[in-house]
């Protein structure tokens, strides 16, 4: 009974510690047969326990109890990780004296790896002799040291046994084989890229890549695109150069030109229903108008006014009456218009948004009705095309947007006067973003493209007061405020191994704007010069920072975020420049415009206009 008792605790024992990850726990029995009996491992004990222990049991030598701690032990090749497993065994009861030697040894479990090539195993087999009496203890170390990593998405598994046990008892030498697996080390691949060996660590977007790339092939499915590609930056991405070209090759951060691009039709757009405006409370409100048709480089523009309104017919662009009026397109209280722009410029990196390159050009065509109270409002239709080459030969971002307009001004009472447009465009864009993974492997350059469309609802409104000096002075300070809401749809890549999908954004930006125009005309012989400056202080609110979780299109996986940064808040703006009036009617302008105070954009641009009157 009570042998009974002491294999049925010793059994729940085993069960108890089987569920440990900390440890691996055997209790056996050696019987003269050399037949050894597991429980809490392999089996459990076959021959009932008798009452009366060895006297009742002949053939039972002795019980023990065999422990590693840990059971499993995991290293990292990348960084040689070492580590340790002790071996503890402990005779339970004994039916003679004598010793026992428990031996051990090492295996490939799984892998192609090699003990002494991609494992150091100290020692690699040995004995633990316990003498058998009650109690006594034997212990043993192994030391690991991971050499070599496995191939990726591979892990070498090498395990620790126990097998053969040698025992003297009394004057009896005998020996019992039961292989008991006690612990299991694991030689991992290590990261595809490792973050230490970057060129700069203190690189965050580059980090963050590298990490995100480690996480995705970690999870690659096996034999998928990203799982070959995966393999190939494991094997031969060995320079600092190559680990981070794989890394930003991972980095879907071209993404982040989209909200400005996305802004910059619009903007066109109502630049050239803003310059209809300007001619309009100078006096330009009827008849056929092509002074806002214009070059601009950088902001540097020049009047194609000189374009023939012959072809709309018999148009008086005088706005006189003329002598027929039946026989005018025209009349004078409707004008028609066409401004353009072409611009060159860059923007610089900020934060985690790619530094680029980028022209556009836009055409802006309307027609406008002056009301009997002064009042005029008009109706605009454009089209904008933009084009952006990204950094370091990166990729391109490539839009056509569509817009219309409603836009009108009015006097509130004299010399306050309102301006106000409403908007709606579409764009579409195509975006080739470069995953550049030449050089490593037989991994070649590829570029991911898609296709995606935007939206934007705007609305401006400003308020401007002129005041009128002594000495022919005129002062007209102004507030306005720019309203835009925008959305960018979800889409697709193709094309590359790192295809990514982009999900949609969607944000507004309220700018508001304070300043003033000083202005003065001077009678000269040969015409009219009337020179001016306007000051102005910006503040842009929205346009909030966020980011983006691109998922890769073939595996579902994540990639690196994608984040999006503040603007500038707060900056300032100047323009300054002259027009001349001839005693034609004929005019001639020339503006400056400068960007103040905007740590990351800088804008220097040239308008330069001529209105002929036919």
């Amino acid at each position: 009974m009570q042998k009974a008792i002491f294999f049925s605790a010793i059994a729940a024992i085993a069960l108890l510690v089987s569920f440990s990850v900390e440890a691996t726990t055997r209790h056996g029995a050696v019987y003269k047969s050399g037949q050894v009996v597991l429980s809490g491992g392999n089996a459990g004990f076959p021959r009932p326990a008798q009452e009366n222990g060895c006297d009742e049991d002949e053939d039972l030598l002795f019980t023990f109890t065999e422990s590693a701690s840990p059971s499993g032990l995991g290293l990292d090749a990348s960084t040689q990780e070492s580590g340790a497993i002790q071996v503890t065994v402990t005779i339970d009861a004994s039916c003679g004296s004598g010793s026992a030697v428990f031996e051990y040894a090492h295996e490939l479990e799984s892998g192609d790896g090699v003990i002494g090539e991609d494992i150091s195993i100290s020692p690699e087999g040995t004995g633990i002799e316990v003498a058998l009496e009650p109690g006594n203890t034997g212990e043993a170390t192994f030391n690991y040291q991971a050499l070599e990593q496995a191939p990726f998405n591979e892990e070498n598994r090498f395990v620790l046994f126990g097998d053969q046990i040698s025992f003297f008892v009394g004057e009896a030498f005998g020996q019992a084989s039961q292989r008991r697996d006690l612990a299991i080390v694991t030689v991992a691949s290590g990261d595809v890229v490792d973050i230490g060996g970057l060129p700069d660590p203190g690189d965050s977007r580059t980090v963050r890549a590298a990490q995100a790339l480690n996480e995705a092939c970690e999870l690659a499915p096996p034999g998928s695109t990203l799982a070959e590609t995966c393999l190939q930056i494991d094997q031969f991405a060995e320079t600092p150069a190559q680990r981070r070209q794989a890394a930003e090759a991972f980095d879907a951060h071209q993404i982040t030109s989209l909200p400005s691009a996305s802004s910059e039709g619009a903007r066109i757009q109502g630049a050239n229903v803003a310059e209809r405006m300007q001619a309009i409370r100078d006096g330009a409100a009827t008849g056929m108008s092509l002074d806002g048709l214009s070059f601009n480089a950088g902001g540097y523009s020049f009047d194609v006014g000189w374009l023939p309104t012959s072809l709309l017919g018999n148009v008086d662009s005088s706005g006189g009456g003329g002598n027929d009026e039946d026989s005018r397109l025209l009349s004078d209280r409707w004008g028609v218009f066409v401004n353009g722009t072409f611009s060159l410029g860059d923007r610089s990196r900020r934060g985690n948004e790619i530094a680029f390159d980028f022209d556009s050009w836009g055409l802006t065509a309307g027609t406008d009705y002056r009301f009997d109270n002064g009042a005029v409002a008009g109706l605009a239709a454009g089209y904008s095309s933009y084009s952006a080459d990204f950094t370091q030969d990166t990729g391109s971002l490539d839009g056509d947007t569509w817009s219309l307009q409603a836009f009108g001004t009015f006097d509130l009472r004299e010399n306050l006067y309102v301006d106000a447009t409403l908007g709606y465009s579409e764009t579409d864009f195509d975006i080739d973003r470069v995953v550049d993974l030449s050089g490593i492997g037989n991994l070649t350059r590829s570029v991911a493209q898609g296709s995606t469309d935007a939206r934007q609802v705007s609305a401006s409104l400003s308020l401007n007061y002129r005041i009128q000096l002594d000495n022919a002075w005129t002062i007209t300070p102004y507030g306005e405020f720019n309203y835009a809401d925008t959305r960018i749809d979800a889409y697709s890549e193709s094309g590359s191994p790192f295809a990514y999908r982009i999900p949609s954004q969607s944000y507004d930006s309220q700018l508001f704007s304070a300043g003033a125009r000083v202005y003065r005309p001077i009678s000269m012989e040969r015409g009219v010069l009337m020179p001016f400056v306007d000051l102005a202080w910006d503040y842009e609110n929205g346009l909030d920072s966020h980011s983006l979780q691109p998922v890769l299109v073939e595996s579902g996986l994540d990639g690196p975020a994608v984040g999006i940064s503040d603007p500038d808040r707060n900056f300032g703006r100047i323009d300054t420049g002259f027009s001349w009036v001839f005693p034609t009617g004929n005019q001639l302008f020339l503006n400056y415009s400068g960007l103040l105070f905007d740590s990351h954009t800088t804008r220097h641009s040239v308008f330069f206009g001529f209105r002929w009157e036919l």
